[in-house]
């Protein structure tokens, strides 16, 4: 048995009034562990490039401007990135983005950017019933789709194999693969940076 006095709901003694043992409370340790998840890991484009969401993964554009032929545009794109090709568009919004970048490093409205797309090869003859305005040319990039991207200028495609866009209007025009244009349309596919 034990005498306890207590003054407020405290104990201020303990004392035992026989041979007992006072039983004091037990000491206890609480341990909290919290597990934070691994980010997962993200899809990014390098700095420099512009990020795009494609189906079935995401993609990187960029302008490279300076005086470029079709057949220096894919060295061109290397330079920047080793995975780079010649880009395609898969539609308005990267066309629209990648004029305004064209325009913000300093290209004129008169600059011809390369664009990855050629004739097909059934296609030579010009525009008929099965090769149309936006049948008539493939995107080389290998991911790019669709025909969304194919914006041209009135009166156009009329015999190019290979297709520019201009930077004045944002539309296309082919054309051979002499002459020098203005630059290239670069693109990647996302990398986990």
């Amino acid at each position: 048995m034990f005498l306890s006095i207590f003054l407020v709901g405290f104990t201020l003694a303990c004392i035992p009034t026989d041979n007992s043992v006072p039983i004091l409370p037990e000491e206890t340790t609480t341990t909290t562990t919290t597990t934070t998840p691994t980010p997962e890991p993200v899809l990014s484009c390098p700095e420099g490039w512009t990020k795009f969401d494609r189906t079935p993964t995401p993609w990187c554009m960029r302008v490279a401007l300076g005086a470029t032929t079709q057949s220096t545009a894919l060295v061109t794109c290397q330079a920047l990135n080793s995975a780079a090709v010649i880009s395609g568009f898969q539609n308005q919004n990267e066309i629209t983005t990648m004029i305004a970048a064209a325009q913000q490093q300093g290209a004129v409205p008169a600059t011809n950017l390369i664009v990855g797309a050629e004739r097909k090869s059934e296609c030579d003859s010009g525009i008929t019933a099965e090769c149309t305005t936006l049948t008539s040319f493939y995107w080389t990039d290998g991911y790019t789709s669709g025909t969304d991207g194919f914006q041209w200028l009135s009166e156009q495609p009329d015999g190019g194999q290979f297709v520019v866009i201009l930077v004045g209007s944002g539309l296309m025009d082919d054309g051979d693969g002499v002459k020098t244009r203005g630059g290239v349309v670069c693109g990647m596919k996302a990398q986990y940076l």
